[in-house]
């Protein structure tokens, strides 16, 4: 198991998700609904953690679109 903040492979450059480690199972996202309205910028990132299940059903929401089947909600 490499230690936190490396990986296996054999190129220089490359990035990766999707190690055993807990912070590698989190991607930054920034959403932004069609149409909203301007607000005050916030001060920092809130921090919350959104589960990718609940991202496909707000996407689909969005676009007018049924949810993709089977997900957990």
């Amino acid at each position: 198991m490499p230690r936190d903040g490396w990986i296996f492979g054999e190129d220089p450059h490359a990035t990766a998700h999707g190690s055993l480690n807990a912070y590698d199972r989190e991607v930054p996202l920034i959403v932004l609904p069609p149409g909203r309205s301007p607000h005050v910028a916030a001060a920092a990132p809130s921090g919350r953690v959104v589960p990718m299940a609940q991202i496909a059903s707000l996407l689909a929401g969005w676009l007018g679109v049924p949810a993709p089947a089977g997900l957990p909600r």
